[in-house]
């Protein structure tokens, strides 16, 4: 019976396969992003996924912590003179 199926579709294995992959491909652009934001934990922490992070504004200790990760003298590249 598959030897038979084969002979009569022998494009629908690879356009099954190819169809599933897109549709796949597309479904993930509905996935939340996560990005710098902690997973939920909680059932509560899931029913307030969807609302977004409040955005922290840069202070000079973000600009601190760069130049202490940075090799010794090389402070001179973010401040150039």
């Amino acid at each position: 019976m598959d030897v038979k199926q084969s002979r009569i579709l022998p494009w629908l294995p690879g356009v099954l396969f190819g169809g599933l992959s897109i549709g796949g491909s597309l479904l993930i652009l509905f996935l939340p992003e996560t990005l710098n934001r902690p997973l939920p934990q909680t059932i509560e922490d899931i029913e307030n996924w969807s609302k977004k992070p409040k955005d922290k504004p840069e202070t000079k200790e973000s600009e601190a912590s760069v130049v202490n990760h940075l090799p010794d003298g090389d402070s001179a590249l973010l401040n150039p003179a």
